[in-house]
């Protein structure tokens, strides 16, 4: 379940390799997926996605995969 409730909501975002010069990312020349939830007890199915964030705690991070 991708948001099992009001006051829980999951996410998943890319991040691209930017930096040409850093050896330690040769090889990542694709996008890397990572996922993360986050919760606000004070939410209810009214709440904005706004008001949600900002009363929200980080709950989960965590790497996905290379997306190919």
């Amino acid at each position: 379940m991708l948001n099992p409730n009001p006051r829980t909501k999951r996410y998943k975002f890319w991040i691209y390799n930017s930096s040409k010069n850093n050896s330690l990312m040769v090889g990542l020349a694709n996008p890397s997926e990572y996922y993360f939830e986050l919760q606000n007890e004070n939410s209810d199915e009214n709440t904005t996605n706004e008001d949600f964030i900002n009363g929200a705690k980080l709950t989960f991070l965590k790497f996905g995969t290379i997306i190919i």
